[in-house]
């Protein structure tokens, strides 16, 4: 059997040490968590002028700790063109973001957006 050098015990000690302090630190979140339902919200960011329309940045962030399936988000502007546009996300996980974004054909002006989140599925 051949004896370690000091360099590879340091390194296998610390890396033991590493995996039990992320082991303890998950079970200890899984113990002391109360599981809740989704708690979704949409922030929206500037839009950018884009190649033939303008991009507007969608975050959807779900502050419960549990994930939210198939969220749909309706954004229409409530101008004369009624444009609007809806994003679909597979899944948010609890205490977590997403990002997507829509696409107008006019720039639109944010003081008149309405946003919703229309449904979700909580597996």
């Amino acid at each position: 059997m051949q004896k370690r050098n000091w360099l590879e015990a340091t390194v296998t000690v610390f890396s033991a040490v590493i995996v039990l302090f992320v082991f303890g630190y998950l079970l200890f979140q899984l113990i002391t968590k109360e599981p809740s339902d989704p708690d979704l919200f949409v922030e929206i960011g500037t839009p950018e002028a884009a190649t033939g329309h303008f991009r507007l940045p969608i975050i959807v962030k779900n502050k419960g700790t549990k994930t939210a399936e198939n969220v749909k988000v309706q954004i229409r502007h409530s101008s004369k063109s009624g444009e609007g546009a809806q994003l679909e996300f597979d899944y948010i996980p609890g205490e977590s973001e997403v990002y997507g974004a829509a696409t107008f054909k006019e720039n639109p002006d944010i003081e008149f957006l309405d946003i919703s989140i229309s449904g979700y599925v909580i597996p």
